[in-house]
């Protein structure tokens, strides 16, 4: 059945609008958001905004614990999975992943550093990057694409 745009446009394809029933005006948002274009947008727009936020964090061991997981403030803040982790401060660090974590890459700027303890999964198209250090994962690697591990160092 083809329904005409008015009607699409009030059901927004079965659900309830309240703004555009009785004949009331929509504002641009609405409008905005009741159109096709206007939904395959958003999508888009939210896609691009995940992938937007992945960042460098760098580890600087704040909360002095020598914890990676999501709960201790060890890197400038707290880790948020899905970020690169960045590891440069003293040379031969231990880092305990207390969690499991997800990070898109591992930069290693020291040598000697290492990281144990749990499960380190790799996502998006991960790389480990040594700059020509030396650095120990005892964790457990885990991801799907694979690893590239770059810089020259050893892991």
């Amino acid at each position: 059945m083809v329904l005409p745009n008015r009607q699409i446009a009030r059901s927004f394809f079965g659900f309830a609008v309240p703004g555009l029933l009785g004949g009331q005006s929509a504002g641009f948002v609405s409008r905005f958001t009741h159109s096709l274009a206007g939904a395959v947008l958003l999508v888009l727009l939210t896609l691009f905004a995940v992938v937007a936020n992945a960042a460098n964090l760098t580890w600087d061991n704040g909360a002095a614990t020598g914890n990676w997981n999501t709960t201790d403030a060890n890197f400038g803040g707290l880790w948020s999975n899905g970020n690169t982790a960045v590891f440069g401060g003293a040379t031969g660090s231990t880092v305990t992943l207390t969690a499991p974590i997800s990070a898109t890459g591992v930069t290693f700027n020291v040598t000697g550093d290492i990281l144990t303890g749990n499960t380190l999964t790799l996502t998006g198209t991960p790389a480990i990057s040594t700059g020509g250090n030396a650095a120990t994962i005892n964790s457990i690697l885990d991801g799907t694409a694979g690893v590239v591990v770059e810089g020259g160092g050893t892991v």
